[in-house]
């Protein structure tokens, strides 16, 4: 408590107030923000909860004691040197930081703010921008639209509700890189199959390779390419991503279906600006799908 007590006091000289407390630490726990939240961004109601602490923390206690002690410590320094060109100039600095700050409180807030209603709404059908429908007398889910924030734990909440569901028909051309990875997780975990007859890329594809056995409509084509940020919704929270990272992660999903090295590589390494879309033969080659069917089995 020595040296947090020393500051607020106002104890240390200004250059330390100034450059090593109020600067230095302010500079840290900004850059140290995305490396420390990166890990739950794929969880999002914990990413929620821990986002919102680091800022209470960082922002409404650490920083309104670094400004507490600078002024104090401007203070001291001019009662022993009276330059009030140094006094005053640090007070502005301070008064710039604070709305600085102030702006980056009510941002990172509504955004939160944005994210749980998203979340919120993924488990009603009428706030969403897909859908979700029981088909084949209810042994199947068909999905159809993005795959946005809160789908993987919607899907979970229909799929907990019928047991009956053995395949899941996927209509999507991607959404968030982390639900993709979420129903490929949950597909596996629950020995579901998975079916596109309208097509599926992007982030859907690896929902879809989480499947079971997989299959393919005689129309529907498969997408790959590599990872990019380029959602709304996403976008407010670009900093926290590290798509290198998200993308070896889904490569080690693919891996564990035992799909092949040269198809995997060719997938991940074409340019996030660019599709592309594997013949049915191809895929069947590399393990991707088991067959080309018109209808759930």
């Amino acid at each position: 408590m020595g040296f947090i007590g020393k500051h607020w006091k106002g104890e240390y000289p200004l250059s330390v107030s100034f450059w090593l407390v109020f600067v230095l630490l302010a500079a840290t726990y900004h850059f140290l923000e995305p490396l420390f939240l990166r890990p739950f961004v794929d969880r999002p109601p914990v990413f929620i909860g821990v986002a919102a602490g680091y800022l209470i923390v960082s922002r409404l206690i650490i920083y309104p004691w670094q400004i507490v002690g600078l002024l104090r410590s401007a203070d001291n320094h001019y009662l022993a040197h009276e330059r009030a060109i140094i006094r005053y100039g640090v007070q502005a600095v301070i008064v710039a930081s604070m709305a600085l700050t102030a702006a980056h409180i009510i941002g990172s807030a509504q955004s939160l703010v944005i994210y749980k209603e998203k979340i919120d709404s993924a488990a009603s059908p009428g706030k969403t921008d897909y859908s979700l429908s029981l088909v084949n007398q209810a042994t199947a889910l068909h999905l159809q639209g993005p795959l946005d924030i809160g789908i993987t734990r919607a899907i979970k909440k229909i799929l907990d509700q019928n047991p009956r569901v053995r395949a899941i028909i996927l209509d999507s051309e991607g959404g968030q890189i982390y639900e993709g990875r979420g129903l490929a997780m949950l597909f596996d975990e629950r020995g579901l199959d998975t079916y596109s007859f309208s097509g599926c890329s992007s982030a859907c594809s690896t929902a879809f390779v989480g499947g079971f056995n997989r299959f393919l409509g005689p129309d529907a084509k498969l997408g790959f390419h590599q990872y990019r940020m380029d959602s709304p919704s996403t976008l407010q929270f670009y900093k926290f991503y590290d798509l290198e990272v998200e993308q070896k992660k889904d490569l080690n999903l693919y891996r564990a279906k035992n799909i092949d090295k040269e198809f995997l590589r060719r997938a991940f390494e074409t340019p996030h600006d660019r599709m592309w879309f594997p013949s049915s033969q191809t895929l069947i080659d590399a393990g991707v799908i088991h067959a080309v069917v018109d209808e759930v089995r």
